[in-house]
């Protein structure tokens, strides 16, 4: 007969076990979360002199500069030359007035786009994963070129003059291309992953790079004009508006750059050193404030100028997007597949709407309607500024929708970029088609 009551000793010994597993573990998270908070606490901030770890570029092999192309009747525009269409990332396009997209007219597999094109003068300019920049005719679709140019890109071209320039994650560079030939001009060797896209203003190339640095860069020959190393790993896209560069890091700090000297205008620190508020997310700026959002949630809007808060709103779940800011409404969108819209002047939430996987790319606005794509749903949509009712879907797509010129949407939608034309897009089409047919008939 078996004996129903255990050998108290042997109880004790199972108890002892028991604390004793749960010390370790206690003491594993523990030094766990002090590895995350030392990674991440806020480490001293300057310029930086030294440049330890970044190779100045070389020489061009080749600075003759490219002969523009000859002027055409109709060059398809406006440019959307940059991450977020201007050097503010507010990723605006209301103005391209296109309504619902209606007619896909081409598809290209480019390779995973992790990041939207760059588009001007009839060429778009893209990065995939795999470490290649491509230009295609907007068109047609025809490859004009593609290049070979790093083994991994998290970014978007960005283009200026006749070149264009390319931030590689690895092995963490910032180029300079040639637009017609897709020819390397320079490369600058940062100390680090370069995950966000360049900004052109100036004639200065601005870039960071997980090495902690924002940097400045002659657009002409790469030269480091100045280098700010800030107190933790960089991954957001600088923005530029008004002489000052807005930049926020993965210690919880966000600053504002004297856009000449790099000097600081002001400096602030959220959430603390455990790393709660890491911030993944570019800045846009637009209208005297400056928005981000935290990885935690916390969504904040300061004034541009003085770094002061005007509000701070919460919202639940991982956000590693960048803010879309149109038409006085701020559009994030988080890990739950919430898509948020709040009134910029005072914080209050408009809308809520839930695409049904996570996202982690940035929102972008075509005309009245916001784009967004879940990385796990494999699957964009477009809901009304207004109210956020959904009046567009794919099955597919993963980080970010797309960009637009008056005459299409261009989305990259996955691994395939594809060239859509919507209703009022049309109409544009056929009067100018209409015009240039009398222009060309014999007088009377």
């Amino acid at each position: 007969m078996s004996d129903r009551h255990p050998d108290p000793r042997r109880r004790r010994r199972i108890i002892v076990s028991i604390a004793a597993v749960v010390v370790i573990l206690s003491l594993l998270a523990g030094g766990a979360v002090a590895l995350i908070a030392h990674r991440n606490a806020p480490k001293d901030s300057h310029l930086d002199k030294q440049l330890d770890g970044v190779t100045q570029p070389t020489k061009a092999d080749d600075p003759t500069p490219v002969k523009p192309a000859p002027p055409k009747p109709y060059v398809e525009g406006p440019c959307w030359p940059v991450y977020g269409r201007t050097a503010g990332r507010t990723s605006d396009g209301s103005s391209l007035r296109h309504g619902i997209p209606k007619t896909r007219t081409w598809q290209v597999r480019i390779g995973l786009m992790e990041f939207p094109p760059a588009f001007c003068d009839g060429v778009i300019y893209v990065n995939n994963q795999r470490g290649q920049t491509w230009a295609v005719n907007a068109t047609t679709k025809r490859l004009l070129w593609k290049q070979q140019t790093a083994q991994q890109y998290d970014s978007t071209p960005a283009v200026s003059g006749q070149r264009v320039f390319i931030g590689s994650y690895t092995p963490g560079t910032v180029q300079a291309l040639d637009r017609a030939t897709g020819r390397r001009l320079w490369k600058l060797d940062a100390g680090g992953p370069v995950e966000a896209s360049p900004v052109v203003v100036g004639g200065l190339v601005y870039a960071s790079s997980k090495d902690r640095r924002v940097y400045a860069l002659d657009e002409a020959t790469g030269k480091v004009r100045w280098a700010f190393l800030t107190g933790g790993e960089v991954k957001d896209s600088p923005s530029v508006v008004g002489g000052l560069v807005y930049v926020a890091n993965y210690a919880g700090e966000v600053f504002a750059l004297n856009a000449r000297t790099g000097a600081v205008a002001w400096r602030k620190t959220f959430g603390g050193p455990l790393g709660g508020d890491r911030i993944y997310s570019s800045v846009p700026v637009v209208g005297g404030r400056a928005f981000f959002v935290s990885i935690a949630g916390n969504v904040h809007a300061l004034d541009a100028r003085t770094g002061a808060e005007k509000w701070h709103a919460s919202i639940p779940g991982y956000v590693y997007s960048t803010p879309a800011v149109s038409g006085g409404r701020m559009f994030i969108g988080n890990y739950g597949g919430d898509v948020y819209a709040f009134d910029v002047r005072n914080g209050r939430q408009v809308w809520k709407k839930n695409i049904g996987g996570a996202i982690s790319g940035s929102p972008t606005v075509i005309g009245d309607v916001v784009y967004v794509s879940s990385n796990r749903a494999r699957r964009s949509a477009g809901y009304s500024v207004a109210n956020g009712r959904q009046v567009w879907s794919a099955n597919d797509g993963r980080y970010v929708t797309g960009i637009a010129t008056d005459d299409a949407l261009y989305l990259s939608l996955g691994s395939f970029l594809s060239r859509w034309t919507s209703g009022p897009s049309e109409a544009r089409a056929r009067a100018r088609a209409a015009a240039a047919t009398a222009a060309a008939s014999p007088a009377g």
